[in-house]
């Protein structure tokens, strides 16, 4: 979730917005009880809240698709509370899986946090004010490395949980994503910036800037490309949502579609956009796939059986399980608490889960 983004929708929302999340009746499931431990590691699967900014609220809910009685789907609200008797704290971000645990950066409290697979806590990594607060995370090799708004990306050894070097990149870098050796960091600037910068991961500087729309935040790599999604403006002037691809083998960078949510699985981009009417507070939400290998875009949804919430409101999260291409996206009205669907590859609704907090921004596959 990104500040500026709530400044503006705040306001949107507090006069407006009485439309809440709601569970539909097929495929429904709550909280069924259950112990973490007793769910096999492979099948856990994390869903970060944001929570309310400034109300220390974020946390997290775990879901296992065969983890409950008679191998049926488990969900178990508030795991993090659960396993360490506190909250995560101030606004949950990003959070990543890389060999054994699980990282979440918590933008509000200024910190990294590290935990196990069951989600009990390891260790901290706090930042200051000049570093700024830590926003999205990659790892690779052992490294985990957090964007900061102070115009950094940090890197902190996976082992020691020790901050190993820190590199200026553009301002206000937003998402960062790792392929081939680089890592691809969006400078949104608030609006004001509009550029990648590209890291080698061998020396751990910035080799190259590229050129993008303004304001880039989102970015996935998938087939050697990298596709970035960027709000094109700064508030309040008004947002063109658009997707891009950079082709680092020439450099070149094509516009795809409108979009608000990406994400990649086995050489394809699922694209959403969710176009709100400020002047009728209603949201259409339209659909398309980039194939990477045939450079083709198709229009079109890419789910069935979608219910109304995700019909009416916008797409808050989109998350693929690189395991086995299902679909896991969330809806949330910023005052009560999101709504989580789960659609198989094939784009059937399976499950539907009430979060136990606002805000469910990201979902983490355990292997």
């Amino acid at each position: 979730m990104k500040l500026r983004k709530w400044i503006w929708l705040s306001l949107c929302f507090l006069t407006f917005w009485t439309i809440t999340a709601c569970s539909e009746d097929k495929g429904g499931i709550d909280n069924g009880g259950g112990d973490i431990e007793d769910v096999d590691p492979g099948e856990r699967i994390f869903i970060l809240y944001e929570g309310n900014m400034n109300g220390n609220d974020a946390g997290m809910d775990m879901y296992s698709p065969t983890g409950g009685e008679n191998e049926g789907s488990l969900f178990i609200g508030n795991v993090y509370m659960s396993q360490n008797g506190e909250g995560l704290g101030d606004t949950g971000q990003d959070m990543i899986a890389h060999g054994d645990y699980l990282y979440a950066s918590i933008t509000g409290s200024y910190i990294l946090v590290k935990m196990t697979d069951a989600a009990k806590k390891v260790a901290t990594v706090h930042f200051d004010a000049d570093d700024g607060q830590p926003r999205y995370l990659a790892a690779k090799d052992g490294k985990v490395y957090v964007t900061l708004y102070g115009g950094y990306v940090v890197k902190i050894d996976a082992a020691t949980f020790q901050i190993e070097g820190k590199v200026r990149v553009g301002s206000n870098p937003e998402g960062i994503v790792e392929c081939n050796g680089k890592l691809y960091v969006c400078n949104s600037g608030w609006g004001y910036d509009n550029t990648l910068s590209v890291i080698d991961l061998a020396t751990f500087e910035v080799e190259k800037t590229v050129e993008v729309a303004s304001n880039p935040n989102e970015i996935v790599a998938s087939e050697g490309k990298i596709f970035v999604m960027s709000y094109g403006a700064a508030y309040p002037d008004p947002f063109d949502y658009q997707v891009q691809m950079y082709d680092p083998a020439t450099e070149e960078v094509t516009r795809l579609a409108n979009a608000t949510k990406l994400a990649e699985y086995n050489g394809k981009v699922f694209i959403v956009y969710s176009d709100t009417d400020w002047n009728t507070y209603t949201t259409t939400n339209t659909f398309a796939t980039y194939d990477i290998q045939k450079n083709e875009l198709v229009t079109g949804p890419f789910l069935s059986e979608m219910p109304d919430a995700l019909n009416k409101n916008a797409i808050y999260m989109l998350d693929i399980d690189p395991r086995n291409g299902d679909f896991y996206l969330s809806v949330s009205d910023y005052v009560s608490n999101g709504t989580i669907y789960r659609f198989n590859n094939e784009g059937k609704l399976i499950d539907t889960m009430n979060s136990y907090g606002l805000n469910p921004t990201k979902t983490v596959f355990v292997d």
